[in-house]
């Protein structure tokens, strides 16, 4: 007759072996886990690291496009051949003149590149610096009229640097204008949003002065903008093209404050 308590004896070496196994495989397959997870994590935060380094890469190479759309040289050059210009005609008041506006919007801009965000107050005055030197140019023939909400404190709500600038640029660069036409900037705000309004009229309305219906080119440059701003800020920027005829080109931008 066997004896099974002598062979269950005899097995438990055998056991304790498999139980030895188990465990070690256990703890094997617990480390490999615990140091994938520990892989995974470390790679999840080295991706959203190189995310926020392209982020700020992307912000930088956006702000230093616009500053160099400030500071264009074919701008500056133009406006030195100008005073140039003045200088040998001995017209030293005028070229005394054109030197402050260009000083002026020179360090406007300087100034303004440095802030994060600029009151409306202090954009408007880099917009109408901009506007005279153009003028005084004699490229562009016309007249501007700036007008801001009284319900809407210029000095308090701030806006990125450069924002009305760029727009106003565009559509004064893109238009074909007359001695009679006028550009006319209204600001306003209505409940939690800012409006600003830009106007182009033709004032003479014959056909050989007519404004041509803005290419949808031109309208998309707008959007470009909006969108290199959301983009850079966070913002909620958009551009509706409100009226378009010969005689009228109105554009929109609404900002959430």
């Amino acid at each position: 007759m066997l004896d099974f308590r002598k062979s269950s004896k005899a097995r438990e070496p055998y056991n304790r072996s498999l139980e030895l196994q188990d465990e070690f495989e256990s703890k094997v397959l617990d480390s490999f886990m615990c140091r994938e997870h520990i892989f995974r994590k470390s790679l999840k935060e080295k991706n959203e690291q190189l995310s926020e380094v392209i982020s700020k890469y992307k912000k930088v190479q956006l702000k230093l496009k616009l500053l160099q759309e400030q500071l264009n040289p074919g701008l500056i050059f133009s406006i030195l051949q100008d005073i140039q210009m003045y200088t040998l005609k001995g017209e030293a008041l005028e070229a005394s003149d054109y030197i402050a506006d260009l000083a002026s919007l020179m360090r406007r801009v300087l100034r303004n590149s440095r802030q994060e965000k600029v009151s409306i107050n202090d954009e408007l005055e880099l917009v109408q610096n901009y506007l005279q030197l153009e003028k005084r140019r004699g490229k562009y023939a016309f007249d501007f009229i700036i007008h801001v909400d009284p319900a809407l404190d210029a000095h308090k709500v701030v806006i990125p640097p450069f924002l009305f600038q760029n727009l106003v640029k565009k559509a004064v660069v893109k238009s074909e204008l007359g001695e009679k036409e006028e550009f006319k900037i209204l600001i306003r705000s209505a409940k939690n949003d800012m409006f600003f309004h830009l106007l182009h009229l033709n004032g003479k309305g014959t056909s050989q002065h007519v404004v041509e219906e803005p290419k949808q080119g031109h309208y998309k440059e707008w959007q470009a903008i909006c969108e290199s701003f959301n983009e850079l800020g966070g913002l909620d920027l958009s551009v509706k093209k409100m009226v378009s005829n010969p005689y009228l080109q109105h554009y929109t931008l609404q900002m959430r404050l």
